[in-house]
């Protein structure tokens, strides 16, 4: 008499064929107890297979230049603006647009089907929130692989300076404009200079002029060194400005490239695949080893 078992969703199973079922998972694991020595050497061989394929790969070159995006603000510095600068994807958008590597191809003479496969690029740190709500920006690597050294040291060079250039014009517009604005007010601040000497001098030599006229003299002297110290704090001001435009929001390469050798596979990723192969062919090994050996005994007797 066959007794049934009760699973999920009305499907009966006869117990002999649970039975059987553990019998069967029993057989393989004693299988592999007695030979444990074959999964393990498979383990062991598949590791070494895969450290020495990763190491005897073809030689691969790998340069990664730094960039810094900046963080673009409005005119007078309070608040940060969406600038190009701040879009998210921009570096990955235009390394990879095709008049970009076309450039860089040019200028490393690394070809664009190469470049176009051998490049990436990685976040170094994250990206912040400011008081504003807005995003500031973080590090930007930009690498390059392949087996020219030279070669790809220029096209990650190029790649970066190219994005900078990108990026650049809305803060580079805003410096030029400072720095105009700044060669103004030092240009207004000599000539208030000038005058202030001029009317302190006949101010000197008018001893004997009537008290009116010295008085007109010395109220001129008066409102120009006013106005002098409203033009200097504007100077300053302007200066404060251009210092942040040139360190803060002005976007250029942090560190440039330089080319060092690595592989075309990743260490980690060969020996695991290699150990987890090697592991799954000496399982099988140990698996099919006792009727494998039975079979030929049978056939030589």
């Amino acid at each position: 008499m066959t007794v049934e078992r009760d699973l999920p969703r009305g499907r009966r199973v006869p117990v002999d064929e649970l039975e059987e079922q553990d019998v069967d998972v029993g057989r393989y694991w004693n299988r592999i107890s007695k030979r444990w020595w074959l999964p393990a050497g498979g383990l062991l061989i598949g590791l070494l297979i895969g450290l020495l394929l990763a190491a005897g790969g073809h030689k691969v070159y790998k340069a990664e230049a730094v960039v810094f995006l900046g963080n673009p603000f409005t005119p007078n510095g309070t608040t940060l603006v969406p600038a190009l600068q701040l879009q998210p994807n921009v570096v990955n958008t235009t390394i990879h647009s095709e008049d970009v590597l076309a450039k860089a191809s040019r200028r490393s003479g690394l070809g664009v089907n190469a470049l176009r496969n051998g490049v990436s690029i990685r976040t170094v740190g994250a990206a912040k929130k400011s008081g504003t709500g807005t995003g500031t920006n973080p590090l930007v690597a930009v690498a390059v692989k392949g087996s020219s050294r030279v070669k790809v040291q220029k096209a990650a060079n190029a790649l970066a300076f190219l994005t900078v250039a990108n990026v650049a014009p809305y803060v580079q517009s805003k410096i030029t404009s400072l720095k105009g604005q700044l060669a103004a007010q030092t240009h207004e601040l000599d000539s208030i200079e000038q005058r202030i000497a001029i009317a302190n001098q006949a101010l000197a030599q008018g001893k004997n002029l009537p008290a009116l006229d010295q008085l007109v003299l010395a109220t001129q002297v008066d409102n120009a060194e006013q106005r002098r110290a409203a033009i200097e704090n504007e100077v300053l001001s302007t200066k404060q400005l251009l210092n942040l435009a040139n360190q803060v929001e002005r976007p250029r390469v942090y560190q440039t490239a330089v080319a060092v050798p690595t592989t075309a596979r990743s260490k980690r990723n060969s020996a695991i695949a290699g150990a987890l192969l090697g592991l799954l062919i000496g399982l099988i090994a140990a698996i099919l080893w006792d009727p494998v050996a039975e079979r030929r005994t049978r056939r030589v007797a």
